[in-house]
């Protein structure tokens, strides 16, 4: 059956949950495909647990092509912009619209600015969100929206594409 929390969600609305960030393998392997079951069980589009995007049709005959990645375990690695290319240019095609999500770069207060560098937290490489960004627009994203750093970080136009580099928390920091 459906978990009680997800049918809830089950509104009849495609709704697509993204599962690449930091935190999606903390019950292990096993914890990790058992949500995915759920999300798909409840039907709930899953992307970030591979590189395939999850594809939501439209009423105007176009199709939305969610990608999510993240620099940790759990989904495609957004470092690695060769094959961030390769993805996106693979999801967009006549009449996609490719949305594109990325869970990197440093957290905290410290880390409000959004620099074209590499970004490191506790030790580990965060990757460069503004390289990252760059790469999914001219493979063909319209949309990039970051989140990861717990703060809000800058928002910008590539051409015609919308890029928000965090989205930040609801409630903290």
């Amino acid at each position: 059956g459906v978990a009680p929390a997800l049918a809830r969600l089950a509104t009849g609305a495609r709704l697509v949950a993204n599962v690449a960030n930091n935190h999606a393998m903390d019950a292990g392997a096993s914890g990790f495909r058992s949500t995915v079951r759920h999300l798909e069980a409840a039907g709930i589009l899953v992307t970030g647990a591979d590189t395939l995007a999850a594809m939501v049709p439209q009423p105007t005959g176009d199709t939305l092509a969610f990608l999510g990645f993240a620099t940790a375990q759990a989904g495609p690695d957004p470092r690695n912009l060769a094959a961030v290319e390769r993805h996106v240019r693979r999801a967009a095609g006549p009449g996609r619209r490719v949305i594109v999500t990325m869970h990197m770069g440093a957290e905290g207060r410290g880390a409000q600015r959004t620099r074209d560098r590499r970004e490191r937290f506790l030790g580990e490489d965060r990757g460069n969100a503004v390289a990252f960004a760059r790469t999914a627009v001219d493979a063909g994203a319209e949309a990039v929206i970051g989140h990861g750093p717990h703060v809000l970080r800058a928002v910008e136009w590539i051409g015609d594409a919308f890029v928000a580099y965090s989205l930040g928390n609801l409630l903290t920091y």
